[in-house]
């Protein structure tokens, strides 16, 4: 600011009293002018008064300042203490960048990534965050903010309380410094009443800023903590999960476009058989546009096939090509296919004549006339290998026993010769090899594996449960929300995180003691969150099943249009069992999500009077031969059909008919009305009470229809007492027996309780970081209140005008 104008004052004060033995000091110029001295000028510099968007807005400049200052440090060889302190500031930010680029690279997951960026974001967000937070609580208190800054003279931005022993206070105006001291109780009948109230506000700046200091081991990871688990929770999540979706979108949208073209070719080419053939070769040249073929591996191909259209394999060339689609191809979903045009190969074959002929002659020393008798073609005009080998072992055995007489040493010579024989002949044999059809299995195969890629890419982002995918976004927060829906307590979350057996219990025990009114609520809350959830991924599902089926199309028909019947048949047999497996992962989503709804609804009607009425009148073993009175099997039942609806409702249960459910029935239900009156009971439409709850006629429509689906399914398996539904009598509800374990859905305790785990983790975790937080504030609210007050350390002793105090 002002330290060069005053500098030059005072030095030249000290040239007019100063010189030798008190004679006149020699530089006498500004005494010739008739200036008794140099006026100090004015300071540029100010106070900043920034709101949030423009202190932003200062911070990114000055990260731009640091730049310079680095280049001016470095190239220029130019710098001061500021711009030293700046550049200093940059470095160690760009280092930490560095690290958390590093770490990022160890990564898998998009959002594992970006939490390296935040958590160093979050980190130097809370070392600036805290001294405000200390800052603001003096400033409400004392009249005047310690982290208060100024730009100097020079345009430097600095704090203006950062050293003690320099403090422009001329920035400050005497308005502002008298009204702060009103604020802290400074007399106004003091001499140097200015004065004391700087140093007032010098002493409690040091002190809030010491406490900053202090505290900022706990609170800066504290802060940073909450900073980042709600960057994750509202930002990062919610941004990787939007931009993987359009981008899979986007790309999925310019692939259909360019797969459809292709179809359209397909279905306009002509059956004429010479145009047809230029058809084939341009549908060839059109799909092969779709994607990238791997030209290394093509490279290797040729290597086998040589560049022509036929060529004659010996039979290692022919394991080699075998070998090269078993490691490119085993386990794309074509690989049947490929095997068995392969052995169509074994079956063309041919041998080498001459080759074999100069062969048998060196071995077994056999004359022209013994090989051309060999060699006679048969009625057909071939020459067939077992011929050749019945021949041939025929003049060696005369050779070895003349006299017909075959010793057991003769015959173990035979033997080996036979092997020699067999082993001439497969060296001597070629495999007569479509070079170019071969050619075409490997880039239709590579052009289906590369296309069902790039509907396996919005299946990633969407609905594969993977990590940060849609569906893996939902299943982490759909539980947890149907959990807070239902208003359970702490101790009663505790109990669901303990384990299934205390959350089967605790469950019965909330949705018993619900009222209707907490019931209609939570039905009505729980459905809400189903129906968005669901519909979010049956509209993923029937976008990729579109897809799906335009490469199934695409695909299957270039293989056929190339006589590729073995190949067409697998890719459309891999494409329907991934279009099976994906609306299996649905259903699974459709049935975890819904089976709470139904639960409660169970447990909230008068399941009583529904078991009478279906038990009056019916002569089961469970009400004639119990010895049980017809109100306590009324009872049994009803908490047994509860104890299904919670954590007995599986695939397991289903197929042992209740075997571990009912007592009073030791080896399970064995009467088939029973069992379908149970399976009534636990996947029945909703009551009509529920129905009204939930307010949404589509989502009554869908949780009633899967219900129809899941009874059907569970009666059918593995059914001895009604072998009519049994699996292959159930047409478009058959299902595998591994896929039914997955479509049944989650178990409702087993849903509840990884849901109470995750909450209870958060909420430890909370508590964890209030007490921290809680406590460090708690303590600097009380160090800030005695800051600048009277005490034995500081007296605040005044003179006041016209005397002392």
């Amino acid at each position: 600011m002002t330290d060069n104008f005053i500098n030059i004052y005072v030095n030249n004060k000290r040239m007019q009293t100063s010189g030798i033995n008190g004679s006149r000091p020699q530089d006498y110029s500004l005494y010739s002018r008739g200036k008794k001295g140099v006026k100090p000028a004015s300071p540029r510099g100010y106070l900043v008064q920034e709101n949030i968007i423009s202190g932003a807005v200062s911070n990114v400049k000055a990260y731009g300042d640091s730049a310079k200052y680095l280049y001016d440090a470095a190239i220029k060889g130019e710098g001061n203490d500021y711009s030293v302190g700046r550049i200093n500031d940059l470095t160690l930010r760009m280092g930490s960048l560095g690290i958390a680029v590093a770490l990022a690279a160890s990564k898998v997951t998009p959002v594992g990534k970006g939490m390296e960026f935040v958590g160093l974001a979050s980190w130097f967000a809370g070392m600036a965050l805290w001294p405000q937070i200390i800052g603001a609580p003096i400033k409400w208190a004392k009249g005047f903010d310690i982290n208060q800054e100024y730009v100097n003279s020079k345009g430097d931005r600095k704090k203006f309380f950062i050293d003690p022993q320099y403090l422009p206070w001329d920035l400050y105006s005497d308005e502002q410094i008298y009204k702060i001291g009103d604020k802290l109780g400074v007399p106004k009948d003091i001499k140097d009443r200015k004065t004391a109230i700087q140093d007032k506000m010098k002493q409690i700046a040091i002190q809030g800023n010491t406490l900053a200091m202090i505290t900022a081991g706990i609170a800066t990871p504290v802060l940073a903590s909450i900073i980042a688990d709600r960057a994750q929770k509202y930002v990062v999540t919610p941004a990787v999960e939007a931009y993987r979706i359009s981008s899979a979108e986007r790309n999925l949208d310019s692939f259909d476009k360019k797969i459809g073209k292709l179809l359209e070719a397909v279905n306009n080419n002509s059956q004429a058989p010479e145009a047809y053939r230029q058809g084939t070769e341009a549908l060839n040249r059109q799909f092969e546009e779709l994607f990238r073929l791997d030209k290394k591996a093509l490279g290797k191909l040729n290597a086998i096939l040589g560049a022509g259209e036929e060529k004659a394999l010996t039979r290692a060339e022919l394991t080699q090509l075998e070998k090269f689609f078993e490691a490119r191809h085993n386990g794309s979903g074509a690989y049947k296919g490929i095997q068995d045009i392969l052995k169509e190969i074994g079956d063309e074959t041919q041998l080498d004549i001459d080759s074999l002929r100069k062969g048998l002659q060196q071995q077994f020393k056999l004359s022209d006339d013994q090989l051309n008798d060999i060699f006679k073609p048969g009625q057909d005009g071939t020459i067939k290998k077992n011929s050749i080998i019945r021949k041939t072992k025929s003049l060696i055995t005369a050779q070895l026993a003349p006299d017909g007489n075959i010793t057991p040493a003769i015959k173990n010579s035979l033997d080996e010769q036979q092997k020699v024989i067999n082993g001439m002949l497969e060296q001597n044999t070629r495999y007569r090899v479509d070079s170019g059809r071969i050619r075409r299995v490997f880039s239709l195969t590579e052009g289906f594996v590369s296309l069902r890629s790039q509907v396996e890419r919005f299946e990633t982002a969407t609905i594969r449960n993977i990590s940060d995918s849609l569906t893996a976004n939902q299943w982490r927060e759909v539980p947890v929300k149907y959990l807070q829906s239902l208003g359970l307590s702490q101790k009663q979350i505790r109990q669901l995180a303990a384990g299934s057996i205390n959350a089967s219990e605790t469950l019965t025990r909330h949705f018993e003691q619900m009222s209707p009114e907490q019931a209609t609520k939570a039905l009505k809350k729980m459905s809400r969150i189903s129906d968005k959830a669901i519909k979010r991924e049956e509209k993923a599902l029937a976008r990729m099943l579109g897809s799906l089926l335009k490469v199934k199309e695409a695909t299957s028909a270039i293989a056929r249009i190339n006589n590729l019947e073995n190949l067409a048949g697998e890719f459309e047999r891999n494409l329907n069992l991934y279009a099976e497996r994906t609306g299996n992962k649905i259903l699974d989503t459709v049935s975890s999500f819904t089976r709470p709804i139904k639960a409660l609804d169970i447990f909230t009607r008068d399941l009583a009077t529904d078991v009478s009425q279906l038990l009056k009148g019916k002569n089961y073993d469970i009400t004639q031969n119990s010895g049980l009175a017809f109100g306590k099997v009324v009872d049994n039942i009803v908490a047994y059909v509860k104890d299904i609806a919670i954590h007995r409702n599986d695939v397991d249960n289903w197929t042992n008919k209740m075997e571990t459910t009912f007592r009073e029935i030791p080896h399970g239900v064995r009467e088939n009305g029973l069992l379908a009156d149970i399976a009534e009971l636990v996947f029945g439409k909703l009551s009509p009470a529920a129905e009204k709850s939930i307010e949404n006629p589509a989502m009554v429509q869908k949780i009633n229809s899967h219900n129809e689906l899941m009874k059907k399914t569970m009666l059918a398996i593995n059914n001895p007492i009604q072998p009519h539904m049994n699996r292959q009598d159930l047409g478009e509800f058959s299902r595998p027996f591994k896929s039914l374990a997955t479509i049944s859905g989650k178990d409702v305790a087993d849903f509840f309780v990884d849901a109470a785990q995750d909450m209870l983790c958060k909420n430890k975790w909370w508590k964890f970081t209030a007490i921290l937080g809680g406590t460090t504030a708690a303590l600097s609210a009380l160090a800030i209140f005695s800051f600048g007050r009277k005490n034995s350390v500081n007296p605040d002793v005044y003179e006041k005008k016209g005397g002392k105090a």
